[in-house]
């Protein structure tokens, strides 16, 4: 869980992203796969986990013959409805069901369709994490240490969140252009405050309030120059829709919100086009740089 938890933190991954040392061992840059497969295999284990306690130590700790030792042990006489209604028992079980709950919204239908489900459901994620530290701490079979390994990357990602939603109030100036029938452009002015340069092949967190407060999406910068950042978005999916209609209907972008920037750069100068060559391919192919968000 302290893998699966701390995956979610784009602070994290960026700072270990610039690190020449850790950057040798893990490629940051498949931080959102890691997160998935550690996810699938974090189910499939907590699965088990209550599946075994439910179909056995639970029947087998009820059973007549072993009141005496559950009596030695946990001072009183225990039923099974006794087990699952202890702290353990419910906590575990309303664990397992917030994240099935999370994995359930999180699947490429649901997600594409309504991405303000998906981060919704991720907020699930919190009451999880408030339930597993719980369930250790009736402290019967060991020192309860699961809360002090989901303790710091829980609080990364919670400082993360909150600093996320005061962003949302921070206007940057921003405008829009339609390129095509499926792709758009904004161009936002650098923040005067952030901790890492603004460079290419990077990628934020946008916001566009007169669209959706409360919805956030990576994006690629496609290019960087005279202290505005450019993003191209093609309308794939629910919000980048609505974000084309609006430009479409003649309404003009005012500000965004930003969070970032996130990951680190390649070479761009070296690698890839120009930024005229780039706008040129997006007009002609309706190109995006995109990156699909980890909450």
């Amino acid at each position: 869980m302290f893998f699966l938890v701390l995956s979610m933190s784009r602070w994290f991954a960026t700072f270990a992203r610039h690190s020449y040392y850790l950057s040798q061992f893990v490629n940051w840059d498949r931080s959102q796969s890691f997160h998935i497969k550690i996810s699938i295999v974090a189910m499939a284990f907590a699965t088990l986990h209550v599946i075994g306690h439910l179909t056995g130590s639970f029947v087998f700790g009820s059973t007549a013959l072993r009141q005496g030792v559950v009596t030695s042990v946990l001072g009183q006489e225990m039923s099974y409805r006794d087990y699952v209604a202890s702290r353990p028992g419910w906590t575990g079980i309303t664990a397992l069901a917030c994240f099935y709950l999370i994995g359930l919204f999180s699947i490429p239908q649901i997600r594409q369709r309504s991405y303000e489900v998906f981060q919704v459901a991720h907020l699930l994620m919190f009451p999880m994490i408030a339930m597993l530290i719980a369930h250790s701490t009736r402290g019967i079979f060991q020192w309860p240490m699961l809360g002090y390994f989901l303790a710091f990357p829980t609080l990364l990602v919670l400082i993360e969140r909150i600093r996320r939603v005061f962003l949302g109030f921070k206007k940057i100036p921003a405008r829009l252009e339609v390129l095509d029938e499926e792709t758009v452009e904004i161009t936002m002015s650098i923040p005067k405050t952030h901790w890492f340069p603004y460079e290419a092949g990077q990628y934020i967190l946008l916001q566009v309030p007169q669209v959706s407060f409360f919805q956030w999406h990576p994006f690629t910068i496609s290019t960087v120059s005279d202290g505005e950042a450019q993003v191209h978005i093609k309308a794939d999916g629910d919000w980048t829709k609505r974000l084309r209609d609006f430009g479409k209907e003649g309404e003009e972008l005012t500000h965004v919100g930003i969070d970032g920037p996130f990951g680190v750069s390649p070479t761009v100068s070296k690698i890839m086009p120009s930024s005229t060559d780039i706008r040129c391919r997006l007009r002609r192919n309706a190109f995006t740089t995109s990156i699909t968000p980890l909450s």
